[in-house]
Parts: C-alpha cells; structure tokens; sequence
C-alpha cells in the first residue's frame, strides 16, 4: 500500500514537472547566443589582450560542427580563438538553491598579438557558424578594441607681464604640445594664490596628435605675492594623470598715483583758443580779416595825419628864420 502510494506521489509529481515544461513559451529545436565582456578592450602598440567571450545554447538539441571567427582587425594583427571549433556545442546546466536548474554557456578566448606600430579604434564582430543542420544557424556578437599609447603631453611658454599691479587684471598664458600618436583630451585650471581671482576656472580641449594649442587665463591679483602654476589632466587607461608647470613667483606692485598738472592762466587762455579754433574755424577765419581790415584801417589814418602834420611844421620853422634877421637889423640901426 505504501510502495502504491509512493509511485502515484511520483507519477503526479512528473506530471506536473511535465505540464510546468510543455506550459512555458516553447524552446527551439536549435539555438545559440554569444556575448563579450567588456565590450571596450582598451590596448597599447605590442601588447598581448586576451578577451572573454561566451556562446550559450538555448535550443532544445545539442549543436554540432560550430566555428568561430573574428573579423575586423587589419592582417598584422595576430588573432586566435580557443577553442575555435565546437564538435557538440552541448547544453549544460547547474544548479543551486536561489535559482534551481538553470542553463550556463560555453567560454572561448581570443587572444590579440598587438602590432608595435598600432594606433586607433577597432570594431571587432566574432561570428559563430554552424554546417551540420540544414538551417546552417549563425549568430554573432561585437566588440570595440582601441589602440592607446603613452601620452606625451608637455607645457611650455609660460608667459606673464613683467610686471604685476595690485587689484589690475593681467593675462597669463602656454602651450600644451602632444607629440603622442593619438588625440588627447586635456583639462586645464591655474594654480594662484587663495585670494586671486583668475578666469575661467577650468578650461577644456582636444589637443590634436603632433600638434600644440594656446591656452589662456584672466588674473586679478591681490596685495598678496606668490606663485602661479599651469595644472593639466587628461585620461589614461581609465586613470586621470596630472601634470604640472610651475611659473613665476609675483610680487604685485602698488599702483602709482598720477600726478595732475594744474593750468596756469596763459595755458588755459591758450588751450581754450586752439580749441574754439578747431571747433569753429570759419568764426576764426572771419575774425582774422576783420583784425586785419582793422589794423589797416588804423594804420592808413595814421599815415594820413603824419603827411597832413609836416607841412604846418615846415610853414613854422620857416617863419622863424625869416622873423629872426629882421630882429638883428633892427638892432644894428640902433
């Protein structure tokens, strides 16, 4: 009785594992899915990068004759895959508490030889092919594989005035030069003292290979001395590098006070003149005929009263010699 009862508590739990099966969404016959991660396989020229990648049978058969191929890399670089082919790409299952039965995937690697003159960005698509069903089923995944090098970023060309005046804004300015083989991204900010003022407060750029670009801060100094650095950051391998470039020690000056000229009377006089005459120089035109009309005026009447003048002094002086002999004869008879 026991041992019937037994066998039908199985049978009904079979039953039911069986109706749970045929009640979920229904499996392929056959299929498979590949994944890499990461997706972004960072590199430098001459390394060796091994990258993980996985193919996960979900149909309801084993798959048979599966290759594996990477396409996308130029012909010096040096690709294997392990494995590269799958006689039975079988379906394989764990188990544990959480999850119960469940299915995992196949792993492969593709390990890259790295050229030493490598440089730029790579998508990679590897492609699984299998030749034994009639359907020929293919599936692929991608990956992106960039090429970095060691930047060689440098800061040169400090330049400041020669000469800094308290609370008086001035320009300091360098060059950024990347002589490496890839673009760089920089990050740029000045280093002054607290109480300094310096704008913007963070410049950002793409310094292209093999070449150099100006950068540029506004500095409104203080009373306070001290010493101004250039600051660079830029990404590397996921690591952020600094760098940075000490300039000049500055001492600002106090600014000079101006002395203020006061005008005397005459340069007063004449300043206003010459500027009345370049504001109305047909008024002074006029005015300098008139004065001339005038002077000639004068000068003409005076001319006239000095001829009219000399005739009466000449009647005079000859009245008096003609009287004076007379004078004396007159005394002789006497």
């Amino acid at each position: 009785m026991k041992l019937k009862t037994l066998f039908l508590i199985s049978l009904v739990a079979i039953a039911c594992l069986s109706l749970a099966t045929f009640v979920q969404a229904p499996r392929p016959f056959r299929g498979f899915s590949m994944s890499i991660q990461p997706d972004l396989i960072e590199a430098m020229p001459g390394d060796s990068v091994t990258v993980n990648g996985s193919i996960f049978n979900f149909g309801m058969y084993w798959i048979s004759d599966l290759n594996l191929t990477a396409k996308g890399l130029p012909d010096d670089f040096n690709v294997e895959i392990v494995p590269q082919h799958f006689d039975q790409l079988k379906i394989i299952r764990e188990w544990n508490p959480i999850q119960g039965l469940y299915r995992v995937p196949e792993t492969f690697l593709i390990k890259i030889q790295v050229p030493a003159n490598a440089a730029g960005v790579f998508a990679v698509n590897v492609i699984g092919q299998e030749y034994q069903s009639w359907k020929k089923l293919s599936n692929s995944t991608s990956f992106v594989l960039r090429i970095t090098s060691t930047p060689k970023i440098s800061i040169s060309d400090i330049q400041v005035p020669e000469k800094v005046v308290e609370f008086q804004s001035f320009n300091i300015s360098f060059t950024v030069n990347n002589e490496g083989v890839t673009d760089q991204s920089v990050t740029l900010t000045i280093d002054a003292p607290e109480d300094w003022n310096v704008s913007p407060d963070v410049l950002t750029s793409t310094v292209k290979t093999n070449s150099s670009e100006k950068f540029q801060f506004g500095i409104t100094p203080t009373n306070t001395s001290g010493e101004i650095s250039a600051v660079l950051e830029y990404p590397f391998k996921q690591t952020i590098m600094n760098m940075t470039k000490r300039g000049p020690y500055l001492i600002p000056t106090t600014p000079e006070i101006p002395t203020i000229e006061v005008p005397t009377g005459l340069s007063t006089w004449a300043s206003s003149t010459v500027a009345f005459a370049q504001e109305n120089p047909i008024v002074v035109i006029v005015s300098i005929v008139v004065i001339a009309i005038i002077v000639w005026y004068f000068a003409s009447t005076y001319r006239f009263y000095l001829r009219r003048k000399k005739p009466e002094e000449v009647k005079k002086e000859t009245k008096k010699q003609i009287e004076l002999p007379a004078t004396e004869v007159t005394s002789t008879l006497q």
